[in-house]
């Protein structure tokens, strides 16, 4: 399993922001191992910028994590339920 905090601050870039990917990568990371980001896109909560990642684990549940693009740590991590997945 990844080491998401301490070795997520290594690939932080330039301007001190996470890029998408590497959300993606700790996403997946917290999810286990096997998983795969499904989508992601950068947002506002409460005036801070955030990635949200939708990531499918190893069981085929989904799971959305919110990673901070400041320090990439993850904000929330919890599970989709089937009921949330299908509704518009």
């Amino acid at each position: 399993m990844l080491a998401t905090a301490p070795f997520s601050t290594i690939f932080l870039t330039l301007s001190g922001l996470l890029t998408a990917i590497l959300a993606k990568s700790i996403a997946e990371g917290v999810a286990g191992n096997n998983s795969h980001a499904l989508a992601a896109h950068s947002g506002v909560a409460n005036g801070y910028l955030i990635y949200t990642v939708w990531v499918m684990g190893p069981d085929m549940k989904i799971n959305r994590v919110i990673v901070d693009p400041a320090d990439g740590h993850v904000l929330l991590n919890v599970p989709i339920s089937m009921q949330h997945k299908w509704k518009r």
